[in-house]
């Protein structure tokens, strides 16, 4: 059994989705495991156990609107590590911005909430 790092979940929303056409070239091109494409001709959940997830969102864009991405780490939650509780202060603005030019999407921002602990 292969180890895949990155559980990878989307939403994606569209004209003309076929859930069993997007599920078989997902697994005809993409390794991993943990498939699941369910929805109907307009809205597609996704969700993927992959090492490459910018391959699947790189896809997915080309059928449609994709967003609500979630893609976690689950090397590093398997560890006790979470992203941003082990930093000792929040990004400066409030948000990350992430920019998927090389895959053809479109710059956005993510809203990223911080929250103090008490020592």
């Amino acid at each position: 059994m292969e180890n895949y790092k990155y559980d990878t979940q989307l939403l994606l929303e569209g004209r003309n989705l076929d859930e069993d056409e997007i599920h078989d070239y997902i697994t005809g091109h993409f390794a991993g495991d943990c498939l699941l494409v369910v929805g109907d001709e307009e809205l597609i959940k996704l969700h993927f156990h992959t090492n490459e997830p910018w391959l699947v969102l790189a896809y997915c864009a080309g059928l449609g609107e994709v967003y609500d991405v979630v893609i976690e780490n689950m090397d590093r939650q398997a560890r006790g590590l979470k992203g941003l509780a082990s930093l000792p202060q929040g990004p400066p603005d409030g948000g990350l911005s992430f920019c998927g030019g090389a895959l053809g999407l479109p710059r956005t921002k993510l809203k990223l909430e911080h929250k103090k602990t008490r020592a």
